[in-house]
């Protein structure tokens, strides 16, 4: 059997691209799986229930298996991308430019967003974060200056109610 090929297009610290091809073998294994499926759980009228022929279930369920086949195939090559390219998901990822033709392999483009790396490095004798990638015009974290903040009062359940929340 045939490895479902897993290739890096692009990468960034916080996301990869990955082009896939499933080769035409894999496919079919999976379309006949998912024809069994139908074939055993269709009724239709004059056959027996689990009977029909499978040129008439196609016929009657190519919609079902053609999605059954790509949910299987799409899952499939998620592990395999998961376990080649070591990468730690934060989303599911996004399929884009599928290709699925009759007889031919299906490629598609895969996009996931991954966890960034993130350093600790102690600054003068406190752990801090380091930015590893940043963002134009976006801070990622929150800054403030700790002596006017501690001047502040403390917050209380009694506190009256903002002034700007009315």
């Amino acid at each position: 059997m045939s490895q479902i090929t897993v290739e890096k297009t692009a990468e960034d610290s916080a996301s990869k691209s990955l082009r896939v091809t499933v080769p035409v073998d894999r496919v079919r294994e999976a379309e006949a799986r998912a024809l069994k499926y139908y074939a055993k759980r269709a009724r239709l009228p004059g056959f027996r229930p689990g009977k029909a022929p499978d040129t008439v279930v196609r016929k009657r369920f190519g919609d079902a298996i053609r999605q059954t086949v790509l949910e299987e195939v799409i899952r499939e090559s998620w592990e395999t991308a998961k376990t080649n390219e070591s990468l730690k998901p934060i989303t599911d990822p996004a399929i884009r430019n599928l290709k699925f033709e009759e007889g031919s392999p299906i490629e598609f483009d895969m996009h996931v967003e991954v966890r960034p790396e993130l350093k600790l490095e102690r600054v003068g004798g406190k752990l801090q974060n380091t930015v590893v990638h940043t963002y134009p015009n976006v801070s990622q974290f929150w800054t403030y200056k700790q002596d006017e903040y501690l001047k502040g009062p403390a917050y209380d359940r009694n506190s009256p109610p903002c002034k700007f929340c009315e």
